[in-house]
Formats: structure tokens, C-alpha cells, sequence
């Protein structure tokens, strides 16, 4: 399946997104065609789709130009992101839609296909940067000390990665979902909501606006979460550790100083 006057709609870390004909989209990888994290993507979102997930359907997957390419239903509007810095909402009613959600993603048992997940994140933290092989071992032994689960978890879940198309919200890139405990993947989008990493040629003032949202709809998300739990408190404090330190493998600028901080803060006040 070939695009017809393809034209970008969307651009990203790893892929540029593309108008690939009538009512589809084709995301262009910058990879090798046999980068095995495509087949992944696309396995993970059609998996999804079977469980009646929101989730754009999966038509093909092909090379166009020497990159391999995901060709599927296209999503006619924005990021949530860009929906939330350009309308005006209630960072209440947000959070708790995105809540409900993550929710009803967590309620679906994982289907065979999905990897585990923590499988998945020691795989991260024995290549994560900055931490000496002792502080990973003590990581790797929480993690095996911690629940495990059997539940459908994106690992990447937040509003860059929920498309809103006529008042109804699709999620999207779905290579790193696992099959695993939904608290770790709380953890994750916790720490999205958490973070002040901004892009470096942000003006200072659109920077403290974006923060005060981030913060806003954060906390109606966990309040949300917490009651669809019934729970008083998420349970996701070392989740959140090791999920921080699982980052740590990719070395995102503005995000390593404050994973890193955490991770060692945590192991120090355990060794108190």
C-alpha cells in the first residue's frame, strides 16, 4: 500500500506521520526497515483493537522510500496536548476523562503477544545510565518483590499519546505496552504529569503556563484514578522509582537529572 501525494501531519521522535490516501495515515519510521520495534508498534495496536480498545485499526505494514511505515485508520485532529494548550477547559473534567481512560485500558486482561513487563523494565534498567551495578541490583530486587499483574499497560500513557477526533479520545504508539501490574503504568503517567521538561526554545512564561496545566490536570487524574480504584492513595511509590530509573536507558535530555535524583534519593533513604 502506497501513499497517494503524501503530505506531514504530525512529527515526532521517532517518526514523521504522514496523509497516506483516503481516510489513513501512514507513520514513517526514521529506522531500518527491520527494526523489530515497528512489527512490535503494530501488533501491540492491533491487539488493542481486539480488545475493543480506542485505537486507530492497523491496514498494513510496509517500506515506502527505503523506511518502514504503519499504515492505518487516520485520526481526523490533534493531540490531546495541543487540544488543552489551545481550548479552554476544565483541567478538572481533563484529568479525570484521561482518568477513565487509562482506567478502561487497565480492565482488559493482556491477550498472548504482549511482552512482560517486568521483563521489560529490567531489560531498561540494566542498561540504565549513571547507576553503578550495585544500585541496579538493589532496583532489580525490588522489582521482583513487587506485585505482578496480568492487565493490557501502555508505559507511554499521556496526552502527546491520545489523539481527540470529534469529541472521542484514541490512544496511540502502543510498542511499549506490556502485559503487567496497571499501578507501574500509573507510576509512568504520574511522573509525564510530574515533569517540568520543556523544549529548549520555549519562552519562559508559555513554560510556566504548560507547567500549571501539567500540574492541574495531574492532579484531577489522580484523584479520578483513586476513586475508580478505590483507593486513598496511589500505590505506585516504588513503581515510580523504578520506572524512573527504567528511563534512565534512554537519556532524555531534561529528564535524566530528576529521574536520577529520585532513584538515588529513594536508595539512600533505604539504606538510612
Amino acid at each position: 500500500m502506497q501513499p497517494t501525494e503524501p503530505a506531514a501531519i504530525g512529527r515526532g521522535r521517532i517518526a514523521t506521520v504522514y496523509s497516506w490516501g483516503r481516510g489513513l495515515a501512514g507513520k514513517v519510521f526514521h529506522a531500518d526497515p527491520d527494526d523489530p520495534g515497528v512489527l512490535r508498534e503494530a501488533m501491540h495496536t492491533r491487539l488493542a483493537h481486539q480488545c475493543g480498545l480506542p485505537v486507530p485499526a492497523i491496514r498494513d505494514v510496509t517500506v515506502w522510500e527505503g523506511k518502514p511505515v504503519i499504515v492505518m485508520d487516520r485520526i481526523e485532529g490533534g493531540t490531546l496536548t495541543s487540544f488543552l494548550m489551545r481550548e479552554s477547559v476544565s483541567a478538572s473534567e481533563e484529568g479525570a476523562r484521561i482518568a477513565e481512560l487509562h482506567h478502561k485500558i487497565h480492565a482488559c486482561r493482556a491477550p498472548s503477544g504482549f511482552p512482560d513487563m517486568n521483563d521489560w523494565i529490567e531489560w531498561r534498567i540494566r542498561r540504565a545510565s549513571g547507576l553503578d551495578g550495585d544500585e541496579k541490583e538493589r532496583l532489580l530486587a525490588l522489582l521482583a518483590s513487587q506485585e505482578p499483574g496480568n492487565r493490557i499497560c501502555h508505559n507511554d500513557f499521556h496526552p502527546d499519546n491520545i489523539l481527540r477526533c470529534e469529541g472521542k479520545d484514541y490512544v496511540i504508539d502502543w510498542c511499549d505496552a506490556t502485559c503487567g501490574n496497571p499501578w507501574a503504568d500509573v507510576a509512568r503517567t504520574v511522573l509525564v504529569f510530574e515533569s517540568r521538561s520543556l523544549p529548549p526554545d520555549m519562552p519562559q512564561e508559555a513554560g510556566q503556563a504548560v507547567n500549571a496545566v501539567r500540574d492541574a490536570i495531574g492532579a484531577a487524574y489522580v484523584r479520578r484514578y483513586q476513586e475508580l480504584a478505590g483507593v486513598e492513595d496511589l500505590p505506585i511509590r516504588d513503581w515510580r522509582v523504578l520506572i524512573a530509573a527504567s528511563r534512565l536507558w534512554l537519556a532524555l535530555e531534561g529528564e535524566d537529572e530528576y529521574n536520577r535524583k529520585m532513584v538515588r534519593g529513594f536508595l539512600e533513604d533505604r539504606s538510612a
